[in-house]
């Protein structure tokens, strides 16, 4: 009984595995696609970090996602230009205090 619950857990955490490296390629693909407006660039590239501890945690698709995200980064960070964008929109002066 042991052995039969442990295989459902390994193969539960496999097709997880799975659907995560699916999701990763998809997001992937947006960040290759030169159509993609940059607020959808974006959202990828948030969506990768957020679930990048999940993909580290599957070895057997660690290489892959590895091979095929340096490949995207590389090629936006050649061929796009940066968007900055600002968070607060209120200065702070801050002005030193007479001991």
């Amino acid at each position: 009984m042991f052995t039969s619950e442990n295989t459902m857990i390994k193969s539960n955490s496999a097709s997880e595995a799975a659907a995560n490296f699916k999701q990763m390629q998809q997001h992937i693909q947006v960040l290759n696609d030169s159509n993609a407006k940059d607020e959808a660039k974006l959202q990828a590239a948030q969506q990768i970090s957020d679930n990048l501890d999940v993909t580290l945690a599957a070895p057997q698709y660690y290489a892959s996602f590895l091979e095929l995200a340096m490949r995207a980064f590389l090629k936006l960070l050649q061929d796009g230009s940066p968007h900055f964008i600002a968070e607060q929109h209120a200065h702070q002066v801050i002005w030193p205090m007479a001991c």
